[in-house]
C-alpha cells in the first residue's frame, strides 16, 4: 500500500536526523527514510520527492491509518512552524525568522505508539553523541531486546555490556527497573485524578496531560531528569511547546540575545512538584514553581508551541556554528543579524 501526502516547504531529512524517532530508522538514501524498529518496523518506508510524501507499508492497514502513521512519525502532523513567527515579540522576530530561513522545513517527529521504543532512546542520549554513540547503543538493544522493558531490566550486567560498557546503557537497567515501579511513586495528585496504572505504564502515562506526565517521569523514575522528560514527551505528545533545556540551548539563546546570560537550568526537585504555565497550574491545581522566572525553560516559554521547533534548531545551529568551544562565527548564515557577532580578528562571541 502506498499513500501520498502533501509535504510543500518540508524537509524529510532535516526533520528525522536530529528527532529521537531516527533512532527507528535507518536512512537509506537522500529523502528516503526505513522504519526498523518499533510499530511497523520493517515494513514502513517514507520517502520525499519534492513536494510529496511518499509512505509505503505492507502491513493490513487503511489509506487514512497509513496517513496518520506517516503524518505523525514525520511532524507533518503539524503545520510550518515558520508560520507562526508573526506572533511572536517583534524584538525576537528578525533571529527566529532567519533561523527558520536557515533550517526552513524542519518539524517534530513523534512516535506516540513506540513509546518505549522513544523513551528508551532518550534514557540512552544523557551526555552522550546522539549519531555517533546512541545510535548504535540503540540498534545493539533493538537487536537483542526490543523495547522488552521487563527483559531489559532484569538482563545481566554481562549481557549488556556486549553491547557497550558505557555508563548510559549499564544505568538503563535501573532506569527501566524504576519505569515499572512507577505507579507506586506517582504524585497523590495524578492518582486521584487520573487513578493508578492498571496496565503498562506507557499507556498510562499518553494518557496523561503531557505537563502531568512530565512530573510523573521526573518523580518517579530514577534517571530521569527535567531534560530527560522534555525529550520524551517532544517525541511522543502532540506538545511542541516542552523545551528540553541542557547548556548548550541556554549558551545558543543567551548568543542569539533570547534570553539574558544568567538564567538557570531546570531542577529536578522543582519539576517533579511544580508546572512552568500559568493555564495548566489552575486546570490540574499544581502550584507554580517558584523559579520559573529566573529557569530557562519558564524564560522561554514566551515561545509557546516553537519552543521544540527552536530547541531543535539551536541543537543543529550550535552543532555547525554557534558551538561552545570554537563558534564559527564568520561563517554563520545569521551572522547579520546576530547581537553578538564576532570582533575584528576574534572568531567566537565576545
Amino acid at each position: 500500500m502506498e499513500v501520498e501526502i502533501e509535504a510543500e516547504g518540508f524537509d524529510l531529512d532535516l526533520t528525522l536526523s536530529p528527532s529521537f524517532v531516527s533512532s527507528l530508522y535507518r536512512r537509506a538514501g537522500p529523502g528516503h527514510w526505513v522504519k526498523i524498529a518499533g510499530s511497523l518496523g520493517g515494513d514502513l518506508e517514507l520517502e520525499q520527492r519534492g513536494e510529496i510524501l511518499m509512505a509505503r507499508s505492507g502491513a493490513p492497514l487503511g489509506d487514512e491509518e497509513l496517513m496518520g502513521i506517516a503524518e505523525l512519525e514525520t511532524g507533518l502532523w503539524h503545520g510550518p512552524y515558520e508560520e507562526g513567527l508573526r506572533s511572536l515579540p517583534e524584538s525576537a522576530r528578525p533571529i527566529l525568522e532567519a533561523l527558520g530561513g536557515v533550517y526552513a522545513g524542519l518539524r517534530l517527529p513523534i512516535a506516540p505508539s513506540d513509546f518505549d521504543w522513544i523513551l528508551i532512546a532518550v534514557a540512552l542520549s544523557k551526555r552522550a553523541d546522539y549519531e555517533k554513540r546512541v545510535l548504535a547503543w540503540c540498534r545493539g538493544i533493538w537487536g537483542k531486546y526490543g523495547a522488552d522493558i521487563r527483559r531489559i531490566s532484569s538482563a545481566p550486567l554481562s549481557e549488556l555490556k556486549r553491547i557497550s560498557p558505557s555508563p548510559q546503557v549499564l544505568g538503563l537497567k535501573r532506569t527501566l527497573r524504576s519505569l515499572l515501579g512507577l505507579g507506586e511513586r506517582l504524585p497523590r495528585a495524578i492518582i486521584e485524578r487520573f487513578g493508578a496504572p492498571r496496565g503498562p505504564i506507557g499507556p498510562y502515562l499518553l494518557g496523561l496531560p503531557p505537563e502531568l506526565a512530565r512530573i510523573a517521569l521526573i518523580s518517579g523514575c530514577w534517571g530521569i531528569g527535567p531534560k530527560t522528560a522534555d525529550s520524551i514527551i517532544l517525541s511522543t505528545f502532540k506538545a511542541p511547546r516542552f523545551i528540553p533545556c541542557d547548556s548548550h540551548l541556554r549558551a545558543v539563546a543567551a548568543r542569539l540575545g533570547l534570553v539574558d546570560r544568567s538564567p538557570g537550568m531546570p531542577r529536578g526537585d522543582l519539576c517533579s512538584r511544580f508546572i512552568c504555565d500559568p493555564d495548566p497550574q489552575v486546570r490540574y491545581g499544581i502550584g507554580p514553581c517558584p523559579r520559573a522566572r529566573s529557569c530557562i525553560r519558564g524564560r522561554l516559554a514566551w515561545l509557546g508551541d516553537l519552543g521544540g521547533w527552536f530547541q531543535t534548531i539551536a541543537y543543529l545551529h550550535g552543532k555547525s556554528y554557534c558551538r561552545s568551544r570554537g563558534p564559527k562565527c564568520p561563517e554563520c548564515p545569521i551572522r547579520r543579524v546576530c547581537p553578538n557577532p564576532p570582533r575584528a580578528g576574534a572568531r567566537g562571541p565576545h
